[in-house]
């Protein structure tokens, strides 16, 4: 059975290396990346799963990174989950307008 590989772009390191932990738990495969220019070149890579992208990041926000992987046929369809700590209307309703599947507000339990 294939393995599931879920692509985590994290600026914050403590966060990451949690979400990552988590994810190895449930046995989901996990690739990580410390900021959004990172995690664009492992989304163009590996074409994991699933993506969950931080929204404020250095190098490019998690906007930017869905714009950016939202143009490219391989990298368009995987589904993005936004994690963020900013709980604003519009923030929601633009991510969702580019193409995101979802929000997670942090901090979040299992």
């Amino acid at each position: 059975m294939h393995m599931k590989t879920i692509l985590v772009i994290e600026d914050e390191e403590s966060i990451r290396k949690n979400i990552v932990e988590l994810l190895e738990i449930e046995d989901f495969r996990t690739l990580e990346a410390e900021n959004g220019l990172i995690g664009i070149e492992q989304a163009k890579r590996h074409h994991p799963d699933l993506i969950l992208s931080d929204v404020m990041m250095p190098e490019r926000n998690g906007f930017e990174v869905l714009s950016e992987l939202q143009k490219e046929k391989n990298t368009a369809r995987i589904p993005f989950i936004f994690l963020t700590a900013k709980t604003d209307q519009n923030d929601f309703r633009r991510g969702m307008e580019i193409g995101a599947d979802d929000y997670i507000a942090k901090p979040f339990t299992n």
